[in-house]
């Protein structure tokens, strides 16, 4: 299998290493319009060839898939290329800037029998898979409500995108944008269709450009409620997701990738509270120790949902696997967000003309 990775940041090496292990055997190349990032990224990890020029390698080497690692506002025309061209193609969140966009690129893929396959990498993680899984033999009833909270800054401690100069500053919906897809596909993967959503949005003025750094999407069907919370404005690293159902609830810490789930219809007494709080207690202890183990034989998975979105993206290429990613959810979390971000942006054109209108 012959394979493109087109963008040489920093999210390529991760592909590329992921790639090198599920795939020894292919060949894979290298396009960025900057020369020395190609360079730099081969240096790393041995490659078959590197190119600035996308048509050149579709004609020297006709690739069986593409991975579009660009900024997003290069996502469509690419993808758009290499469909045509016949290839399938995995794109890195989000997925376009708008659902008309991806709309286009999932009719263009379906007509050439090619599989577009966006990286909600979250859907992947260990502990949403476990849940998929729980939930498929039973016993939970019907779903109440779901939550899930991304906040806070990098490993280091710095705030995300202090450069005031990140391509993530020209999306409509700012840094926001680049994150939400994370928690907001999480929420909709366990969620019937949403029927409607409200949304609010701040900014604490820690981020450049005045950007909001911080919201909130609560979202509606007939009978569950679903709550998606994303901060980029403060120092407390924060990631976890919870699912309170008819018969039960599964909490997950998307960080540490710790996992807890009870059962049961009945009212608590004393007894159950207790015994159901040493459970939980349990379930973070031992899996606590479990990473720990892992980490110290080299069995600890950095990026666990990139590794297995990956694994399922070239599954449904060559075995026809079901997507953990699917399509219509895709669709209609691109659809919720194009109306978030034009409201988003809108609030800021009234507030920028308001302070025109002072300054005058």
């Amino acid at each position: 299998m012959k394979i493109v990775l087109v963008g040489c940041g920093v999210i390529a090496f991760s592909h590329l290493k992921k790639l090198k292990k599920l795939l020894p055997e292919a060949k894979i190349f290298l396009c960025d319009v900057n020369e020395s990032n190609c360079k730099s990224l081969a240096q790393k990890i041995r490659v078959e060839g590197i190119s600035t020029n996308l048509d050149h390698l579709f004609k020297a080497e006709n690739p069986d898939s593409v991975h579009i690692l660009t900024p997003p506002n290069f996502h469509f025309e690419i993808a758009q290329k290499c469909i045509s061209n016949g290839a399938n193609v995995f794109i890195e969140k989000p997925i376009t800037e708008t659902s008309l966009e991806y709309k286009t690129l999932l009719d263009l893929a379906n007509s050439k029998n090619k599989i577009v396959y966006g990286d909600y990498s979250t859907l992947g993680m260990p502990v949403v898979l476990r849940a998929k899984d729980e939930l498929k033999k039973g016993g939970f009833g019907r779903l109440i409500a779901v939550s899930c909270s991304f906040a806070g800054s990098w490993g280091n401690s710095a705030i995300p995108y202090a450069d005031p100069y990140h391509w993530a500053y020209n999306l409509k919906g700012g840094v926001l944008q680049n994150m939400i897809d994370h928690p907001l596909s999480l929420v909709l993967s366990f969620m019937d269709e949403v029927k409607s959503f409200k949304m609010t949005s701040l900014a604490k003025n820690v981020l450049p450009n005045g950007i909001k750094d911080m919201i909130q999407v609560t979202l509606y069907n007939d009978d569950q409620i679903g709550t998606v919370f994303l901060s980029l404005g403060h120092g407390c690293s924060h990631r976890s997701a919870e699912l309170l159902f008819e018969g039960g609830e599964i909490k997950m810490d998307l960080g540490k990738q710790l996992y807890n789930c009870i059962k049961g219809t009945d009212r608590q007494n004393f007894l159950k509270k207790a015994f159901s709080g040493i459970s939980e207690g349990n379930s973070y202890v031992f899996g606590t120790i479990k990473n720990f183990y892992d980490a110290l034989t080299g069995k600890l998975q950095k990026d666990p949902g990139i590794s297995n979105t990956l694994k399922n993206y070239y599954n449904a290429i060559v075995n026809n696997e079901s997507l953990i990613v699917p399509q219509s959810l895709i669709m209609q979390l691109t659809s919720i967000l194009d109306k978030i971000w034009n409201e988003i942006e809108s609030q800021n054109v009234s507030k920028k003309s308001l302070i025109e209108e002072q300054i005058k």
